[in-house]
C-alpha cells in the first residue's frame, strides 16, 4: 500500500509537510480506504492491486482549501522576511556609525561624528552631503567656498538616498484615500513603524522614533490628504 507525502515550497530554501494536515486518511490506516477515489486499494481484486504493483494506477482525492491557507502562510513567512530585513538594515546601518566614531579617534577627521546613529545605512553622511548640495546653490560660482563644498561632496560618494525615499514616500501616498496592506508594507520598508491607531487615525513613528511621529487619516476627506502629509513628512526626516 502507498502512503501519499505532499510539500509546497516556501522559498528556495524551506519545503512546508502538508500531508497530515490536508490529506484525510493519508496513510490507509487498518486497510481503510475511505476518502480515495480512482482506482481502488483492495485485496478482492487482483487486477487492480497488479495496477498499483506496476504503479499504472489513478487513486486520488481532492483537497478544498489548500491554495487559500498555503497563500496565508506564505504571507506570514514573507512578512517575517520583510521584518527581519528592516531589522538587518537597522543593525547595518548601526554598526557603520560605530565604525565610523571608532576610526575618527585614529585620525583628525574632517568632521566628528556625533551623538545621532543612522536609522539606515550612511543616513547621517547623507544629510550632510545633502545639505552642502543645497549650500552650492546658494553660493558664489566661483568662489573658494565653492571650490571646498564641491570638493567635499566629489569626494565622499554622495548616494542622494534621501532624496530617493522622498520621491518613493510620494509616490506611496499619492492620490491617498485608505491605507492597503500593499501600502503599508511599502511605507515599513521605508522606515515607518505603525504602532497605534483609533477609530479615525493611525499613528506612524519614523524608525519607531518618538520624535518623528506622523497622523495618517483612515478616511481623508481632501484629496491633496496624500500630497499633504508626504510633503510634512520630508521636511520632518529627509
Amino acid at each position: 500500500v502507498y502512503a501519499l507525502g505532499m510539500t509546497i515550497a516556501v522559498n528556495a530554501q524551506q519545503w512546508i509537510d502538508i500531508t497530515d494536515k490536508y490529506v484525510k486518511n493519508p496513510y490507509f490506516n487498518g486497510d481503510d480506504y475511505s476518502y480515495w477515489e480512482g482506482t481502488p486499494l483492495s485485496g478482492r481484486n487482483a487486477k487492480n492491486n497488479a495496477e498499483h504493483y506496476y504503479r499504472a494506477y489513478d487513486t486520488y482525492q481532492e483537497i478544498s482549501d489548500l491554495l487559500e491557507s498555503v497563500d496565508e502562510e506564505i504571507k506570514g513567512y514573507r512578512e517575517q522576511i520583510d521584518q527581519l530585513s528592516r531589522e538587518n538594515d537597522r543593525l547595518r546601518a548601526e554598526n557603520t556609525g560605530l565604525h565610523e566614531k571608532l576610526m575618527s579617534t585614529d585620525q583628525e577627521p574632517l568632521l566628528f561624528a556625533g551623538e545621532e546613529d543612522d536609522f539606515y545605512e550612511g543616513e547621517v553622511k547623507d544629510v550632510l552631503l545633502a545639505a552642502i548640495d543645497d549650500m552650492l546653490s546658494h553660493t558664489v560660482e566661483g568662489s573658494r567656498r565653492e571650490t571646498i563644498l564641491k570638493d567635499v561632496l566629489g569626494s565622499n560618494g554622495y548616494k542622494r538616498t534621501g532624496e530617493e525615499k522622498a520621491k518613493a514616500l510620494k509616490a506611496v501616498l499619492k492620490g491617498y484615500k485608505q491605507l492597503t496592506p500593499n501600502m503599508k508594507r511599502e511605507l515599513e520598508n521605508l522606515g515607518f513603524i505603525f504602532d497605534e491607531e483609533d477609530n479615525k487615525h493611525y499613528k506612524v513613528y519614523y524608525y519607531g522614533d518618538s520624535r518623528y511621529r506622523f497622523t495618517l487619516a483612515k478616511t481623508p476627506s481632501d484629496h491633496r490628504s496624500g500630497a499633504n502629509i508626504s510633503s510634512d513628512i520630508i521636511k520632518s526626516v529627509f
